[in-house]
Protein backbone atom coordinates (compact mmCIF):
# COMPACT_ATOMS: atom_id res chain seq x y z
CA UNK A 1 0.00 0.00 0.00
CA UNK A 2 1.58 3.46 -0.86
CA UNK A 3 0.61 6.96 1.11
CA UNK A 4 -0.30 9.90 -0.97
CA UNK A 5 1.22 13.50 0.84
CA UNK A 6 -0.39 16.30 -0.19
CA UNK A 7 1.75 18.92 0.38
CA UNK A 8 2.08 22.98 -0.60
CA UNK A 9 5.62 22.70 -3.08
CA UNK A 10 6.46 26.01 -1.05
CA UNK A 11 6.74 23.64 1.91
CA UNK A 12 9.52 21.23 0.85
CA UNK A 13 11.42 21.30 3.93
CA UNK A 14 8.07 20.42 6.00
CA UNK A 15 7.94 17.49 3.67
CA UNK A 16 11.08 16.33 2.93
CA UNK A 17 11.28 15.43 6.66
CA UNK A 18 7.90 14.18 7.04
CA UNK A 19 8.96 11.65 4.10
CA UNK A 20 12.26 10.92 5.91
CA UNK A 21 9.99 9.66 8.56
CA UNK A 22 7.67 7.79 6.18
CA UNK A 23 11.10 5.95 4.64
CA UNK A 24 12.49 5.39 8.11
CA UNK A 25 9.31 3.39 8.92
CA UNK A 26 9.67 1.27 5.71
CA UNK A 27 6.13 3.11 4.64
CA UNK A 28 5.70 3.38 0.72
CA UNK A 29 5.03 6.51 -0.15
CA UNK A 30 3.63 8.11 -3.51
CA UNK A 31 6.04 11.07 -3.86
CA UNK A 32 7.19 13.40 -7.02
CA UNK A 33 10.05 11.27 -7.95
CA UNK A 34 7.26 8.80 -9.19
CA UNK A 35 6.41 11.46 -12.01
CA UNK A 36 7.04 11.12 -15.32
CA UNK A 37 8.46 14.23 -17.41
CA UNK A 38 6.44 14.33 -20.30
CA UNK A 39 2.82 13.36 -19.20
CA UNK A 40 -0.24 15.09 -17.95
CA UNK A 41 0.34 15.81 -14.11
CA UNK A 42 -3.54 15.44 -13.42
CA UNK A 43 -3.36 12.05 -14.72
CA UNK A 44 -0.37 11.28 -12.60
CA UNK A 45 -2.35 12.58 -9.58
CA UNK A 46 -5.43 10.90 -10.35
CA UNK A 47 -3.51 7.45 -10.60
CA UNK A 48 -1.79 8.56 -7.50
CA UNK A 49 -5.17 8.56 -5.97
CA UNK A 50 -6.34 5.56 -7.13
CA UNK A 51 -4.08 3.63 -6.05
CA UNK A 52 -3.02 5.42 -2.93
CA UNK A 53 -5.30 3.95 0.53
CA UNK A 54 -4.57 7.25 2.14
CA UNK A 55 -3.87 10.39 2.40
CA UNK A 56 -1.41 12.36 5.00
CA UNK A 57 -2.09 16.14 4.53
CA UNK A 58 0.46 18.68 5.41
CA UNK A 59 -1.37 21.60 6.74
CA UNK A 60 0.19 25.02 6.52
CA UNK A 61 -1.03 28.36 5.83
CA UNK A 62 0.21 27.88 2.27
CA UNK A 63 -1.26 24.65 1.78
CA UNK A 64 -4.85 25.42 2.83
CA UNK A 65 -4.96 28.50 0.76
CA UNK A 66 -3.48 25.67 -2.31
CA UNK A 67 -6.62 25.03 -4.76
CA UNK A 68 -4.50 21.86 -5.95
CA UNK A 69 -4.14 20.67 -2.51
CA UNK A 70 -8.00 21.61 -1.87
CA UNK A 71 -8.58 19.13 -5.49
CA UNK A 72 -6.37 16.30 -3.93
CA UNK A 73 -8.47 16.13 -0.46
CA UNK A 74 -11.15 16.38 -2.02
CA UNK A 75 -10.19 13.36 -4.65
CA UNK A 76 -9.61 11.40 -1.72
CA UNK A 77 -12.26 12.30 -0.03
CA UNK A 78 -15.05 11.87 -2.99
CA UNK A 79 -12.96 8.29 -3.34
CA UNK A 80 -14.27 7.28 0.39
CA UNK A 81 -10.70 7.09 1.26
CA UNK A 82 -8.73 8.23 4.68
CA UNK A 83 -7.40 11.74 5.12
CA UNK A 84 -5.44 12.33 7.66
CA UNK A 85 -4.71 15.86 8.85
CA UNK A 86 -1.14 16.63 9.85
CA UNK A 87 -1.07 20.46 11.62
CA UNK A 88 2.49 21.07 10.61
CA UNK A 89 2.21 24.62 11.31
CA UNK A 90 1.78 26.42 14.33
CA UNK A 91 -0.40 29.09 13.13
CA UNK A 92 -2.92 26.66 11.92
CA UNK A 93 -5.71 25.45 14.18
CA UNK A 94 -9.01 23.27 13.62
CA UNK A 95 -11.04 26.14 12.28
CA UNK A 96 -8.60 26.61 8.88
CA UNK A 97 -9.03 23.22 7.76
CA UNK A 98 -11.41 22.27 5.31
CA UNK A 99 -15.05 21.95 6.77
CA UNK A 100 -15.43 18.04 6.31
CA UNK A 101 -12.46 17.31 7.65
CA UNK A 102 -13.16 19.41 10.53
CA UNK A 103 -13.53 16.79 13.80
CA UNK A 104 -11.36 13.87 11.80
CA UNK A 105 -8.19 12.80 12.44
CA UNK A 106 -5.27 15.43 12.95
CA UNK A 107 -2.83 16.15 15.28
CA UNK A 108 1.17 17.99 15.41
CA UNK A 109 2.13 14.72 16.72
CA UNK A 110 3.75 12.88 13.91
CA UNK A 111 3.99 9.89 16.01
CA UNK A 112 0.35 10.01 15.78
CA UNK A 113 0.15 9.95 12.13
CA UNK A 114 3.37 6.82 12.11
CA UNK A 115 0.84 5.18 13.91
CA UNK A 116 -2.52 5.68 12.09
CA UNK A 117 -0.30 5.22 8.61
CA UNK A 118 1.31 2.11 10.50
CA UNK A 119 -2.39 0.79 11.03
CA UNK A 120 -3.94 1.41 7.68
CA UNK A 121 -1.10 -0.43 6.10
CA UNK A 122 -1.84 -3.74 7.51
CA UNK A 123 -5.99 -3.51 6.57
CA UNK A 124 -7.61 -4.68 3.75
CA UNK A 125 -10.57 -3.70 2.26
CA UNK A 126 -12.83 -6.93 2.52
CA UNK A 127 -14.66 -6.62 -0.89
CA UNK A 128 -10.90 -6.20 -2.54
CA UNK A 129 -9.81 -10.06 -2.47
CA UNK A 130 -11.55 -13.41 -3.34
CA UNK A 131 -9.93 -17.08 -2.90
CA UNK A 132 -9.42 -16.63 -6.19
CA UNK A 133 -7.10 -13.86 -6.11
CA UNK A 134 -5.43 -14.89 -3.09
CA UNK A 135 -4.17 -17.88 -4.95
CA UNK A 136 -2.45 -15.59 -7.61
CA UNK A 137 -1.44 -13.95 -5.21
CA UNK A 138 0.09 -16.78 -4.11
CA UNK A 139 1.38 -18.13 -7.65
CA UNK A 140 3.08 -14.15 -8.05
CA UNK A 141 5.23 -14.75 -4.48
CA UNK A 142 6.25 -18.09 -6.04
CA UNK A 143 7.12 -17.67 -9.61
CA UNK A 144 8.79 -13.78 -8.74
CA UNK A 145 6.74 -12.90 -12.25
CA UNK A 146 3.95 -13.61 -14.67
CA UNK A 147 4.91 -12.96 -17.73
CA UNK A 148 2.94 -14.51 -21.35
CA UNK A 149 1.74 -17.30 -22.48
CA UNK A 150 0.59 -18.14 -19.14
CA UNK A 151 -0.38 -21.60 -17.56
CA UNK A 152 -1.96 -20.15 -14.66
CA UNK A 153 -5.56 -20.62 -16.23
CA UNK A 154 -5.00 -24.43 -15.85
CA UNK A 155 -3.96 -23.38 -12.17
CA UNK A 156 -7.16 -21.34 -11.62
CA UNK A 157 -9.60 -24.29 -13.02
CA UNK A 158 -7.69 -26.82 -11.08
CA UNK A 159 -8.08 -24.74 -7.87
CA UNK A 160 -12.11 -25.13 -9.03
CA UNK A 161 -12.85 -28.10 -9.43
CA UNK A 162 -11.63 -29.08 -12.58
CA UNK A 163 -9.16 -32.03 -12.36
CA UNK A 164 -5.54 -31.76 -13.92
CA UNK A 165 -6.10 -35.31 -15.65
CA UNK A 166 -9.05 -33.93 -17.35
CA UNK A 167 -8.91 -32.35 -20.82
CA UNK A 168 -9.72 -28.71 -20.73
CA UNK A 169 -11.07 -27.79 -24.39
CA UNK A 170 -9.29 -24.82 -25.73
CA UNK A 171 -12.73 -22.48 -25.35
CA UNK A 172 -12.54 -23.26 -21.45
CA UNK A 173 -9.15 -23.04 -21.06
CA UNK A 174 -9.56 -19.40 -22.76
CA UNK A 175 -12.14 -18.43 -20.34
CA UNK A 176 -9.58 -19.41 -17.48
CA UNK A 177 -7.04 -17.31 -19.22
CA UNK A 178 -9.27 -14.08 -19.35
CA UNK A 179 -9.77 -14.75 -15.64
CA UNK A 180 -5.99 -14.79 -14.98
CA UNK A 181 -5.80 -11.93 -16.70
CA UNK A 182 -8.76 -9.67 -15.39
CA UNK A 183 -7.90 -10.86 -12.19
CA UNK A 184 -3.96 -9.55 -12.68
CA UNK A 185 -4.88 -6.70 -14.09
CA UNK A 186 -7.77 -5.97 -11.00
CA UNK A 187 -4.38 -6.85 -8.57
CA UNK A 188 -2.55 -4.05 -9.77
CA UNK A 189 -5.25 -1.58 -10.11
CA UNK A 190 -5.51 -2.16 -6.19
CA UNK A 191 -1.67 -1.89 -5.55
CA UNK A 192 -1.45 -5.48 -4.97
CA UNK A 193 0.80 -6.30 -8.17
CA UNK A 194 2.91 -4.51 -10.14
CA UNK A 195 1.93 -3.93 -13.83
CA UNK A 196 5.36 -3.65 -16.88
CA UNK A 197 3.90 -3.17 -20.22
CA UNK A 198 7.33 -3.83 -22.45
CA UNK A 199 7.17 -6.49 -25.62
CA UNK A 200 4.86 -7.95 -23.10
CA UNK A 201 2.68 -8.03 -19.96
CA UNK A 202 4.22 -8.94 -16.77
CA UNK A 203 2.96 -8.81 -13.31
CA UNK A 204 5.02 -9.24 -10.19
CA UNK A 205 4.02 -9.26 -6.45
CA UNK A 206 4.58 -5.66 -4.98
CA UNK A 207 5.45 -4.97 -1.30
CA UNK A 208 1.80 -4.31 -0.81
CA UNK A 209 0.64 -7.32 -1.68
CA UNK A 210 3.56 -9.29 -0.58
CA UNK A 211 2.16 -7.58 2.95
CA UNK A 212 -1.39 -8.43 2.53
CA UNK A 213 -0.56 -11.75 1.78
CA UNK A 214 0.79 -12.89 4.52
CA UNK A 215 -1.10 -10.69 6.78
CA UNK A 216 -2.84 -13.01 9.53
CA UNK A 217 -6.10 -11.68 8.76
CA UNK A 218 -6.12 -12.45 5.14
CA UNK A 219 -5.00 -16.59 5.81
CA UNK A 220 -7.38 -16.66 8.38
CA UNK A 221 -9.91 -15.61 6.18
CA UNK A 222 -8.58 -17.06 3.25
CA UNK A 223 -7.41 -20.49 4.62
CA UNK A 224 -8.82 -22.69 2.01
CA UNK A 225 -7.10 -20.58 -0.64
CA UNK A 226 -3.30 -21.32 1.07
CA UNK A 227 -4.56 -25.02 1.82
CA UNK A 228 -4.82 -25.25 -1.85
CA UNK A 229 -1.27 -26.85 -3.17
CA UNK A 230 0.11 -24.72 -6.07
CA UNK A 231 0.94 -26.95 -8.97
CA UNK A 232 4.13 -27.07 -10.39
Amino acid sequence: MSIFVSHSQQDEAIYSNFCLVLDGAGIKRWGQEEMAIGLSLADQLRQAIRICEACVFLATKRSVESKWCMAELGAFWGAGKQVIIFLADPEIGEAQIPIQFQGNLWTRDARRILETVQTISTMVPGEILTPDLVLLLRYLERDNRWILPDYYGKCLASANGVSEHVHVDDAELRGWNRAVRYGLLYLADHGLANRQVDTSVTYSLSDYGKEVLNSSRVKQRFQGAFDKTLLP
